[in-house]
């Protein structure tokens, strides 16, 4: 069972605004990645782990964009406001698809 402390139960994003030049969306637009794939990765159903590398998000999902661009993300959850605020993200590597496909299995 899911623990309601796991982003499956989001129901929000955070993005700050375009101009904060340390926000969430700069930094995702420095890798390409636009805040609606991110949110389309999470509609489609990406399978969400825990990240075990250190840095900044204490989640990862792995899945794929309306358009079928396969992505990663790193992202933290906030249980209270039901939100997900993602930090960063990149096209995802072979071995990251390959973990998702085992995990949809």
């Amino acid at each position: 069972m899911v623990s309601e402390d796991s982003p499956e139960y989001a129901e929000a994003f955070e993005w700050d605004d375009d101009a904060v030049e340390q926000g969430n969306t700069t930094h995702i637009a420095r890798r390409n990645i636009h805040p609606n794939e991110v949110e389309e990765v999470y509609a489609n159903g990406a399978p969400i782990y825990m990240n075990k590398a250190s840095g900044t998000g204490e989640w990862m999902m792995i899945g794929t964009t309306d358009g079928d661009r396969a992505l990663t993300i790193v992202m933290n959850y906030d249980s209270v406001r039901r939100c997900i605020r993602a930090f960063t993200g990149w096209p995802s590597t072979p071995s990251e698809i390959a973990r998702r496909d085992r995990s949809s299995q």
